[in-house]
C-alpha cells in the first residue's frame, strides 16, 4: 500500500491511498482537504498507522525521489521541475540503493568526494547538493525520516562567476540585429529594466501602464522578485508600436490567433520559449563576435545604474534581488573599479576647502 498527497485545486488537497481489495483488485481511497499542511499531517498520521505503506526501511532513497518529482513539484515551473529531475540522476547512481532511513551524513559526504574526482564544476555539484537536501527535508515534513542528513555535509563552494557587462553601443548593436522579429521586445525590456528571460516572456498587457511608463513584473522566481519598474521613454514608445503591431496580427489570423494577452509573443500570439530566446542571443552575439549570454543583459542594466550613481538598495528593489547582500556581492568587482572615480569625487569636492585651510 502506498500513499502520497496530490493538489486538486487552489484550496484542495488530497491524501490517495493506492491498495488492493481482497481479491487483489487495485483500490484507491481519496480524502480532501483544505490546505496543504492538513494533507501531510494526515499523511503522516496514515504512515504512522499502517505498517504496510512503504516507508522507512522499505523505501529507498531512488524511490522516495521518484514520490518527491512526482508529488511534491506540482507548483513549480516545468523547466524548473526538470532541472530537478537532472539534479536527482547522480544520485540515484551514487545513494540511490541506500534505504532512506538508513542514509546518513557521511555516505553523502562520500558521494560528494566522488563527484568532485569527476570534471564536474563546483557550482553544477553545489546545484545538485541543493536538490538532494530540498528532497530529503520533504522527507522529513513528510514523517519518513527523522532529521535531514544533508544538514552535516560539506558542499563544495561555488566560484562566484565575475560580471563582464556589454558596452552601450554592444547592446544598440544587438537590439538593431533582433529589430523585427518577436525576440527584439524582451531583448528590450531586458535591457531597459534589468529583467531576467522568463520574467520578459511572461509579461502581459495588464501589467504595462503606458501613462505612467512602467511595468509590474508579477510572475518571478521568487516573492521578492515582483517588483515595479519604469521605462524610458523611447521603451514606452516601442510598446506602443509592438501595441499596434498585435492588433493587425488579430485581424490578419482572425480564429488562429492566440489570445494570451502577452507583451512578448510571435506573430500568431503563441507564447515565445526561452530556449528559443537564448538560441536566437546566442547566434546574434555570435555574429557580432561579442560574448555574452542574455541574462547579461541584466548585469549591463545594473552595470549602468551604478556608473549612474544609482544607490545599491535602489539597485537590489529594480533588479528583485532578496536582499542587498545579493547585489553587492554580485557587483562587487565593478564597485572596486569605480573607487579611481570616487577618489576624484572627494578630491573635487574637499580640494578647495582643504587649500584655504592651508593658506591660513
Amino acid at each position: 500500500m502506498k500513499a502520497r498527497v496530490w493538489k486538486r485545486a487552489k484550496d484542495a488537497w488530497v491524501l490517495i491511498v493506492d491498495g488492493e481489495d481482497r481479491t487483489g483488485k487495485r483500490k484507491q481511497r481519496w480524502t480532501t482537504y483544505r490546505t496543504k499542511g492538513e494533507a501531510e499531517a494526515a499523511l503522516v498520521a496514515f504512515l504512522k498507522a499502517d505498517q504496510h505503506v512503504v516507508v522507512g526501511s522499505k523505501m529507498t532513497v531512488e524511490e522516495w525521489l521518484d514520490v518527491w518529482l512526482r508529488d511534491y513539484l506540482i507548483d513549480l515551473k516545468k523547466k524548473t521541475r526538470e532541472n530537478y529531475r537532472d539534479h536527482t540522476k547522480r544520485w540515484r547512481a551514487l545513494i540511490g540503493h541506500i534505504k532512506l532511513e538508513r542514509l546518513h551524513a557521511p555516505a553523502i559526504q562520500e558521494a560528494i568526494s566522488a563527484l568532485l574526482r569527476t570534471d564536474l564544476k563546483p557550482s553544477t555539484i553545489s546545484a545538485n547538493c541543493r536538490c538532494l537536501h530540498i528532497a530529503l527535508e520533504q522527507a522529513v515534513r513528510s514523517g519518513l525520516i527523522a532529521t535531514n542528513p544533508c544538514k552535516g555535509i560539506r558542499v563544495p563552494k561555488a566560484a562566484r562567476k565575475q560580471v563582464i557587462p556589454l558596452q552601450a553601443t554592444q547592446v544598440a548593436q544587438i537590439l538593431e540585429q533582433m529589430s523585427g522579429s518577436h525576440f527584439y521586445m524582451p531583448t528590450l525590456i531586458s535591457a531597459v529594466t534589468g529583467a531576467r528571460r522568463g520574467e520578459c516572456l511572461a509579461l502581459r498587457w495588464r501589467d504595462v501602464d503606458m501613462e505612467r511608463g512602467t511595468i509590474s513584473i508579477v510572475e518571478s522566481k521568487t516573492d521578492r522578485g515582483r517588483r515595479m519598474s519604469t521605462l524610458p521613454p523611447f521603451a514606452v514608445k516601442e510598446l506602443r508600436a509592438e501595441q499596434k503591431r498585435q492588433a493587425a496580427n488579430k485581424l490578419k489570423y482572425g480564429t488562429r490567433y492566440q489570445h494570451n494577452d502577452l507583451v512578448c509573443c510571435r506573430e500568431d500570439g503563441s507564447p515565445v520559449s526561452e530556449q528559443s530566446v537564448s538560441e536566437k542571443f546566442h547566434r546574434v552575439v555570435k555574429k557580432l563576435k561579442v560574448q555574452a549570454t542574455f541574462h547579461d543583459l541584466r548585469h549591463t542594466h545594473a552595470s549602468m545604474l551604478l556608473r549612474a550613481g544609482v544607490s545599491p538598495k535602489v539597485i537590489q528593489e529594480r533588479l528583485g534581488h532578496a536582499n542587498i547582500s545579493e547585489t553587492l556581492d554580485t557587483y562587487s568587482h565593478l564597485y572596486e573599479g569605480m573607487q579611481a572615480e570616487i577618489a576624484g569625487v572627494v578630491e573635487g569636492l574637499l580640494a578647495a576647502d582643504c587649500k584655504s585651510q592651508i593658506s591660513q
